[in-house]
């Protein structure tokens, strides 16, 4: 689901905490070294993120954010904020040397340069282990 996130309006904020939870108490994201990436260039991505980048600007950044049930992805144009949230069972990751984030038929691709959010990848991955060992024990 992609929120428009410029006006931070309580019923959007309700609306994320129920998709992909709340954010981590602040002992938790000290002791994970952070839940957020770095910057990072966006080279490609579905017909559904067009109208919330930038058609201006030559290049659009954006960033992730990992909750207790999901990851919230952060585009910024400059003048709009939108936050595309996607919980963790819907959630399917590529690395090559660039990042692809895919969810619900939407797909957008980060590129990657040398070693950047190696160890938030890491992260990223645990988490997401960690949510389907607990909603789907075997």
């Amino acid at each position: 689901m992609l929120i428009n996130h410029t006006a931070h309006e309580p019923d959007n904020d309700k609306t994320i905490d129920a998709l992909v939870g709340e954010e981590y108490p602040i002992l938790d994201r000290i002791m994970m070294l952070g839940t957020g990436s770095e910057k990072m260039l966006i080279m490609a991505c579905s017909e559904f993120f067009k109208p919330a980048l930038s058609k201006h600007q030559e290049s659009n950044y954006g960033s992730i954010e990992i909750r207790t049930k999901g990851i919230i992805v952060h585009l910024n144009n400059g003048q709009w904020y939108h936050v595309w949230c996607i919980p963790f069972y819907r959630l399917a990751i590529y690395q090559t040397d660039s990042l692809s984030i895919h969810a619900e038929g939407k797909m957008i691709r980060f590129q990657l340069k040398k070693n950047q959010n190696k160890s938030f990848l890491q992260k990223l991955l645990t988490e997401k282990a960690k949510y389907s060992q607990d909603q789907y024990p075997f």
